[in-house]
């Protein structure tokens, strides 16, 4: 999935980027992060960040404070979106989902 990013940056100068992909980076030093069902956003498991040296997922969607990404073990699945997890337009671990 892409992404088309219209805003503003420096000094009030027009930015408009089309067609990104965007990552959710979820950081080492997280122990566990838990997911949520897409329709009711109630917890179905956890993922393990540290376990894995951190994880990267691409982004399907957003929504409001959650990113849509897709597990290995759990399918099409929620995160939340927080100050920790850095979203960016390249994987930051080997490890996840993209």
């Amino acid at each position: 999935m892409s992404f088309d990013i219209d805003g503003k940056c420096f000094n009030n100068i027009d930015m408009v980027l089309k067609n990104i992909n965007l990552y959710i980076n979820i950081p080492d030093w997280i122990e566990e992060r838990n997911v949520y069902n897409i329709n009711t956003k109630e917890q179905i498991a956890t993922i393990k960040p540290k376990k894995f040296g951190g994880l990267s997922y691409a982004i399907y969607e957003i929504d409001n404070e959650y990113a849509k990404i897709k597990t290995v073990n759990f399918g099409e699945c929620l995160v939340k979106i927080t100050e920790a997890t850095i979203i960016s337009n390249v994987p930051f671990y080997e490890s996840g989902w993209y």
